[in-house]
């Protein structure tokens, strides 16, 4: 599940936190990036979510840490 957060940086303009949360096999992965527009932030959220339902993706991720 994916989620957009607004955070203000130190020049005071704006920031788009888009944070991917998945669960697969008891195993929870998650992962963060920063955009500077909200819809470019909800594109990468759909993206990754696709990529990480496939059967085995997280626990690929995982080794690889």
């Amino acid at each position: 599940m994916g989620a957009i957060t607004a955070c203000k940086r130190k020049d005071a303009s704006v920031v788009y936190r888009a944070r991917v949360r998945v669960m697969q096999d008891g195993v929870i992965y998650h992962e963060t990036e920063a955009f500077d527009r909200p819809p470019a932030a909800a594109a990468w959220i759909s993206k990754r979510e696709r990529e990480l339902s496939k059967p085995g993706a997280v626990a690929k991720l995982k080794m690889r840490l």
